[in-house]
């Protein structure tokens, strides 16, 4: 989404009938307007407790909730968050809130620790030392001719009363004195004077920052020493906050500073106005009508490197229509073939591929305002990589991917897989799932990489598990994927020839830095040379050996498999891949007994009586046909999956795995979807000889014990009461999806290098 913070004066000239265009262009769904709780402090300022005053403020926050839609930037003390909050609720707490420390003095932090009864004797003890710590070396300073001027007005009242009593009073007349009172234009002149700064010629000058550097240099002051940007927030919020601040105690720009008539105008409004600059930083734009407000977010943003546009109401609107308004001769999703054959590009030539990088101004699909093709050297493939050029301090919300994905679904349809809409719980673990789609004989893949999100267009893309997937194999039933293989293309290739053509450009020319040109680029001052033309080309013709293995085979079988992460939308026989399974067994018991026959355990025992009976032989007839059964669980999805593995006497598993190793973290099952059954479904010899032996054991009745007769046939409704030796490790009557399985894998991601 297009994220635009607006100033509180331009919010409330819109509600007052101002910028029509504006507010009906605003109103659009791709635009994530938020509001912060610096607008609350701004309609705070006006707070009085009559019925008329109230009346407007609700009116007021009633506009704020629906421009916004409740979407609220706040600071929580260590990280800026957003939220969906009522403007109300928010200015209510802060009403409540307005005299909690309305007074900071002795007697009232005294009055904090007597109404609490827990803290009211401490608080006596505390409070009464403090009152008696003298402050002899800041009382020196006070004492000072030099300085008692200065002294005073940063501490009014402390000489009288030279204890942390007088200091915590004098401290509050400070606060109050600049936040209720006139008190910052003083403190600001003395600043002035102090660095030796002349405020009629720092107010319009084109670079503040020079003057303000030379003045702190000459008298060897670096202010960065003194102020802690690490406290109530995060790092960058506060820079930008102490920064705006310092332009107006230095002059530039400076507020206006008067209580006497009209709107109050003091301290509190300028840092509310730094607060809405900093939150400012993690939107596209920042639209404010105030020009000192508006020039000195300039200047900051300037110094600071931050990427978010600075504009009046008017610019943004003449920015909109020009940029951002997509022109609807042109279909976004024929955009990017439109741009690559158009547009202007960055070029990067690395060893076998060639980036070429266009930043765009409006944004496609109201998310991504840049493409990146990758040109492979050695093959005629080619990728377009759509992203997005972020803000410095950017936040991507779960409410921006929502509807992005909604929006790309109205374009190509339901994604591949049938995921749906995105949810919250999506983003809980790492990677994210992502969505596929098919539109046009090309495929889309959206996807998260190192927190950014991609739309990866790639005509060669089957869906996110294709050609260029690293596999390890853990178990495979080769003549089933054999088979499957062969019906599918009877041809495995041998050898490859491949044409590698060299191209080196004539005349091609990048000026600037990159990050600079994007900036002027979005901004709408792009400058240098971006141009390519002519080539000079050689033509090598070089021949692989291609060696045929397992994995190989499997790959062909994997990219022609449908991804699921649910089987809501299964069908019976269908080929699928499902990723992030956890594996468990449901018959170990049975299965070590068996796999302890198996390894020989009773080899050359004969059986008294039994006429040379091979007793290993029989053991091996009867577990001809016996399989380890497992149950999956996928992960974010409640479907539980059964699967079968042939037991095998040598090895079962690929690479010297073993089934313990089955159960260490998440793989992917690849198979035949057989629809749903019952564990009991799937049987065995050794399960039948079993249950027969345990029924033969078991006496039908009082009748047939006396006769010593029993019944041939197993009885498979008689009730067993005898204690079961092998038991399944899940209910034998539950439904699970079933695959005809024919392999489980282990994806491998490889880690990519800039």
């Amino acid at each position: 989404m297009i994220k635009v913070y607006l100033d509180w004066n331009v919010m409330s000239q819109m509600k007052n009938g101002k910028h029509k265009d504006l507010y009906q262009i605003l109103a659009n769904e791709k635009f994530f307007i938020p509001f912060s709780t610096s607008h609350i402090g701004d309609i705070f300022s006006s707070y009085k407790e009559t019925e008329e005053q109230n009346n407007y403020i609700n009116s007021d926050l009633d506009f704020i909730s629906t421009l916004t839609r409740n979407t609220c930037l706040f600071n929580d003390g260590k990280n800026i968050l957003m939220d969906f909050s009522s403007p109300h609720e928010l200015f209510q707490q802060r009403v409540e809130q307005r005299d909690l420390f309305q007074d900071i003095s002795i007697q009232g932090l005294s009055k904090i620790f007597d109404d609490n009864e827990t803290t009211k004797g401490l608080g006596k003890i505390f409070i009464d030392q403090l009152k008696s710590i003298s402050l002899t070396p800041l009382i020196n300073a006070i004492n000072n001719p030099h300085s008692e001027e200065q002294m005073d007005l940063l501490f009014p009242g402390l000489s009288e009363n030279p204890t942390y009593e007088g200091l915590f009073n004098s401290f509050g007349e400070m606060v109050k004195g600049l936040n209720e009172e006139e008190k910052y234009n003083d403190l600001r002149k003395l600043l002035q004077s102090g660095v030796g700064i002349n405020r009629d010629k720092i107010f319009n000058n084109d670079d503040p920052y020079k003057i303000i550097d030379n003045a702190h240099q000459k008298l060897s002051i670096d202010l960065k020493q003194h102020i802690d940007n690490t406290k109530n927030g995060p790092k960058w919020f506060n820079e930008i906050a102490n920064e705006y601040i310092q332009l107006d105690m230095h002059g530039y720009q400076e507020d206006n500073i008067n209580t006497k008539k009209g709107r109050k105008e003091t301290f509190k409004n300028t840092t509310e106005d730094a607060f809405h600059t900093a939150f400012a930083s993690t939107c596209h734009f920042y639209v404010i009508n105030d020009n000192k407000a508006y020039n000195k977010s300039i200047q900051l943003f300037k110094k600071l490197g931050i990427r978010t546009s600075v504009f009046k109401p008017d610019e943004f609107l003449n920015y909109y229509n020009n940029h951002l308004k997509i022109d609807e001769a042109i279909s976004q999703i024929a955009f990017p073939k439109h741009l690559i054959q158009n547009g202007q590009f960055l070029e990067d030539i690395g060893t076998g591929q060639t980036i070429k990088t266009y930043p765009f101004r409006h944004f496609l699909f109201n998310f991504f305002n840049i493409l990146t093709e990758i040109v492979y050297s050695d093959t005629t493939k080619k990728n377009i990589l759509l992203s997005q050029y972020t803000p410095t301090n950017n936040m991507i919300f779960v409410m921006e991917i929502q509807r992005l994905v909604d929006t790309l679904n109205s374009l190509f349809g339901e994604d591949i897989e049938k995921i749906g809409p995105v949810t919250k719980e999506e983003f809980q673990e790492e990677p994210w799932i992502g969505r596929n789609w098919t539109f046009g004989g090309e495929n889309y893949r959206l996807e998260k990489n190192y927190g950014e999100f991609h739309l990866l267009v790639d005509t060669e893309l089957k869906n996110k598990n294709t050609t260029n997937m690293i596999f390890n194999i853990y178990y495979i039933n080769f003549p089933k994927v054999y088979e499957i293989k062969m019906m599918l293309s009877n041809v495995i290739s041998l050898s490859r020839e491949m044409q590698k053509e060299n191209i080196k450009g004539k005349e091609t020319e990048i000026r600037g830095q990159m990050g600079a040109k994007f900036l002027n680029f979005l901004s709408g001052e792009i400058g240098g040379n971006l141009k390519n033309s002519g080539s000079d080309s050689q033509k090598v013709l070089e021949t692989f050996e291609i060696k045929t293995t397992k994995s190989i085979i499997l790959n062909e079988i994997i990219e022609k498999s449908k991804t699921l992460v649910n089987f809501n939308n299964a069908e019976e026989g269908q080929l699928i891949k499902i990723d992030n399974v956890s594996l468990s067994l449901t018959n170990e018991a049975e299965l070590r007994t068996v796999k302890l026959i198996g390894s020989g355990a009773v080899k050359d025992m004969a059986i008294p009586g039994a006429n040379g009976l091979d007793v290993n032989n029989a053991f091996n007839a009867m577990l001809k046909d016996y399989a380890y059964k497992m149950k999956g669980q996928i992960k974010n999805s409640g479907d539980e999956l059964i699967i079968k593995i042939p037991l095998s006497f040598e090895s079962e598993f690929e690479s010297s795995y073993s089934v313990d190793d089955l159960f260490i973290g998440r793989v992917s099952i690849i198979g035949l979807y057989k629809g749903k059954i019952q564990m009991n479904s799937l049987k065995n010899s050794f399960e039948f000889f079993n249950k027969l032996g345990k029924s033969k054991t078991t006496p039908k009745s009082s009748e047939s014990t006396f006769n010593e007769i029993s019944y041939s046939q197993h009885d498979e409704s008689s009730g067993d009461t005898s204690v079961a030796i092998f038991e399944n490790g899940a209910d034998g009557t539950k439904e699970y999806y079933y695959i005809d399985l024919l392999a489980i894998v282990q994806n491998v991601n490889i880690p990519t290098y800039e």
